[in-house]
């Protein structure tokens, strides 16, 4: 980091650890505060595009960090091998993702907010809402598309289920609704294929296995 002329400042990524002693020297006078300066690219970039914009008025901030996000929804045939599944039944599930990051360009680590839905059949009678939060991680990352492997950290879960059975030859049916936090760690592995500038067709198995939940002796 270097003052040139108090006119600007530049940012490096090797830094002291007395990075904010030396903010503080190089900005004396200008009446900024180093107190909330952390020792991360965005926020250094924050405090010298301030200071670049008190010294000279024509200024112009480069390379602001931008939030970014995607949105990914799609629907499918499910097994839902992680709950009781008994006859091994397919339900309808749909899911929605945000994915957001804070790049200009799609990097390799991001989060995503998940919601989904299965729906309950005549055959299985089992509906879910959830609400999950992951990290995802692209271990191949191209110009038209990228590879990449996520974990499902955490859910908020919704759960209906209406059961039947027979008692001394007496038809009984029972609903039963249960909701509860959960920490699954579900990790799946998917590919982005670019079509646009702005959107992608996606191919995922989002499901792939878990660390403390069990399979049910399903696929």
């Amino acid at each position: 980091m270097d003052l040139n002329g108090k006119r600007g400042l530049s940012n490096s990524k090797k830094f002291q650890k007395e990075y904010k002693v030396t903010l503080n020297n190089l900005t004396k006078g200008s009446g900024l505060s180093t107190d909330k300066v952390n020792l991360t690219l965005y926020s250094l970039r924050n405090f010298i595009n301030k200071y670049n914009s008190l010294q000279d008025p024509d200024y112009l901030a480069t390379n602001n960090a931008v939030v970014q996000s995607l949105l990914l929804i799609f629907g499918v045939i499910t097994n839902s091998h992680f709950i009781k599944n008994i006859n091994n039944t397919n339900n309808i599930l749909i899911r929605a993702k945000i994915e957001v990051f804070e790049a200009k360009n799609i990097p390799r680590h991001s989060i995503y907010f998940q919601f989904q839905h299965r729906f309950q059949s005549d055959a299985f009678k089992y509906s879910q809402t959830q609400l999950g939060l992951g990290y995802r991680f692209r271990f191949l990352k191209k110009k038209t598309f990228s590879v990449y492997a996520n974990v499902l950290a955490a859910t908020y879960n919704f759960n209906k289920q209406i059961i039947t059975f027979f008692d001394i030859d007496v038809f009984f049916r029972k609903k039963i609704s249960k909701n509860g936090f959960t920490v699954p760690f579900i990790f799946g592995v998917g590919a982005d294929f670019r079509i646009t500038n702005h959107s992608f067709i996606t191919l995922s198995y989002n499901e792939l296995l878990a660390l403390f939940l069990n399979n049910k002796d399903n696929f």
